[in-house]
């Protein structure tokens, strides 16, 4: 919506996965994805997840890290926030303040393994 609206392009929107490809998602679609690299500069991540309560791979969890260094908005989108909490990225002081939202239902479970995070 950004670009559409901006005099030139606002912003330029990638979507990685750890291996790149086709990734399936919940509701069937399938994305086409690049794999990830060195750490680019972004704006804004927003972190998505699979169906079930995800557990990061040591070599997403290092990415986040350094790709976060220069983000000014970080977001997990509904069990993405699972993985940024893996990951040590909601203890983070966002630029804006704002704090993660939680799906409520996974609010106990998450908050059971995350407990810095539980509200």
């Amino acid at each position: 919506m950004a670009n559409k609206h901006a005099d030139g392009t606002a912003y330029e929107v990638r979507l990685l996965s750890e291996t790149g490809g086709l990734v399936l998602s919940g509701p069937g679609a399938v994305i086409g994805t690049e794999p990830l690299g060195e750490a680019s500069e972004f704006d804004t991540i927003l972190v998505a997840a699979d169906i079930g309560i995800p557990k990061p791979s040591a070599r997403s969890v290092v990415y986040l890290h350094e790709a976060a260094r220069s983000a000014r908005q970080l977001a997990g989108l509904c069990l993405g926030a699972f993985v940024l909490a893996e990951a040590g990225l909601l203890d983070r002081q966002n630029p804006g303040g704002t704090s993660p939202t939680r799906l409520a239902p996974y609010r106990p479970r998450r908050g059971a393994a995350h407990p810095r995070r539980a509200a």
